[in-house]
């Protein structure tokens, strides 16, 4: 088997794998204690094996889900009625090289910045931040300084009041914990957590 072959293979597991893991705590908590309008217009970036669009479907929300791989949309579809299809619409793009509307309810992002590319972190946070009307909310995680990803992006608590300088801050809540990979290798996990509203 291609090393392409063989990667392919094991993010379909992954995504597979995903699927059976619940929704984000935080994006429960949220709808729970936040009154969203019927019908608000969400976005989902990275939305990988799809279980919050479902959710957020599930919730009569719309639903924009952005990921790199058509295999997202996928495993969405057979999860959600044709009346849920209605409210959906997904985009296959680059975190990079995002193209989003402006009229966004609801920004949700989870394991997503962190994956950016680092020059291009800035000019991404703001596109989505920008994307979202005055009134209205992000919610998402970075990734914190004792994280075992250092390659990836990480970020200061003051670092991400900064980035959201333009949004009330709501909630900002740190996680730090260990978990076991798939392959059996312990990770640390160091996390920040944030739901903003903006100004």
């Amino acid at each position: 088997m291609s090393i392409k072959a063989t990667v392919e293979k094991n993010r379909e597991e992954f995504i597979k794998h995903l699927v059976w893991i619940p929704v984000r705590e935080l994006l429960v908590k949220f709808i729970e204690e936040y009154n969203i309008k019927d019908n608000a217009v969400c976005l989902d970036i990275w939305s990988w094996s799809g279980n919050e669009v479902v959710y957020l479907l599930w919730k009569w929300y719309q639903v924009i889900a952005i990921d790199g791989e058509k295999m997202s949309e996928e495993v969405i579809l057979p999860r959600i009625s044709d009346k849920e299809k209605e409210k959906f619409e997904f985009k296959q793009q680059k975190i990079e090289n995002l193209k989003l509307p402006q009229n966004i309810d609801l920004a949700y992002t989870f394991y997503t910045l962190q994956f950016c590319n680092h020059k291009h972190f800035d000019t991404t946070i703001k596109m989505i931040q920008d994307s979202i009307i005055p009134g209205w909310f992000f919610v998402g995680n970075f990734l914190w300084i004792h994280d075992d990803w250092k390659h990836l992006i990480i970020k200061k608590k003051e670092e991400i009041e900064n980035i959201f300088s333009d949004f009330i801050i709501l909630s900002i809540k740190e996680k730090e914990y260990d978990r076991q990979s798939k392959s059996n290798i312990s990770k640390h996990r160091h996390e920040i957590e944030i739901i903003a509203q903006k100004k």
